[in-house]
């Protein structure tokens, strides 16, 4: 006769591998909460960081504006630069690398706020040789640059267009000499008128008090911006000086009177984060 074997029933799994053991619905729930909260705490942050940027630009002291404001327009939407939303005057130089990224965000600001900006450009070539407010020879061929796209303000969008566009070419003087002929501005070389109006410029950075030990006056480099009557010294990134230009505007624009209230979508969130887990597990 034969017998079966008779099979002895399964020792209990222990704790540890009860709980050890590789499971997929734990370990995807783990996954998915630690990456809803970690996007979350980036957003968060995110959010903050961009918050303190803005208010640290409003905390800054007012500056008055540079006298004689420059006739040179990179942005006209208002006939008075006073009557803009946003209003941006820009102390810079056609062969300065900065000043050419500056030139960048200002044109996409210019798309992004249609009418509500007015933006000069205050000549302060980095070149000891017409510049006397500040003892940077850093630009050699700035002087003559600025000579250049002083001329005729009619043309000067322009040939400032066209010197950031061909910045290394238009560090070498026959560049700029064509670019000169192109135009038909080669009278600049030698007009008194010019090189006063540019000269006139320059001086204006004599106006501000210092903004560093190691220079008398408060317009030391370039770019430095004067946007919305504060100063900022240095080109930001196009994302910054969006948020500020927003940040501006919103501000002119919300005159509300009243208290608005709204439905906390925090609560959104939460139901979306159970489902999630709910499909889960």
């Amino acid at each position: 006769m034969a017998f079966r074997k008779r099979m002895s029933p399964p020792e209990p799994a222990s704790f540890a591998q009860k709980w050890l053991r590789p499971s997929f619905k734990p370990l995807a729930t783990f996954v998915v909460i630690f990456a809803v909260g970690a996007y979350g705490l980036r957003v968060l942050q995110g959010v903050k960081r961009q918050a303190n940027f803005v208010a640290q630009y409003f905390s800054l002291p007012t500056v008055k504006l540079p006298t004689p404001l420059s006739p040179y327009w990179v942005v006209h939407s208002t006939d008075r630069f006073e009557d803009a939303t946003i209003r941006i005057v820009e102390f810079s130089d056609v062969i300065c690398d900065n000043s050419k990224v500056l030139n960048a965000a200002l044109e996409k600001l210019e798309h992004d706020f249609p009418g509500k900006m007015n933006v000069v450009f205050q000549f302060f070539p980095l070149e000891t040789k017409c510049n006397h407010v500040v003892d940077k020879n850093k630009h050699p061929g700035a002087c003559e640059a600025a000579l250049i796209a002083a001329y005729d303000p009619a043309k000067f969008r322009q040939i400032q267009d066209d010197f950031f566009a061909n910045y290394y070419s238009a560090q070498k003087p026959e560049w700029r000499r064509e670019l000169a002929r192109h135009y038909g501005v080669e009278a600049a070389y030698t007009d008194p008128k010019t090189a006063q109006v540019v000269q006139d410029l320059i001086q204006t950075g004599a106006q501000y008090p210092p903004t560093s030990t190691e220079y008398p006056y408060g317009i030391r480099s370039v770019p430095t911006v004067i946007l919305n009557e504060r100063m900022i010294i240095g080109s930001l990134t196009y994302d910054q000086f969006r948020l500020i230009c927003q940040a501006i505007v919103d501000r002119q624009t919300d005159k509300r009177q009243f208290i608005e209230s709204w439905y906390d979508r925090t609560n959104d969130f939460k139901a979306w984060l159970f489902r999630v887990l709910h499909i889960v597990i």
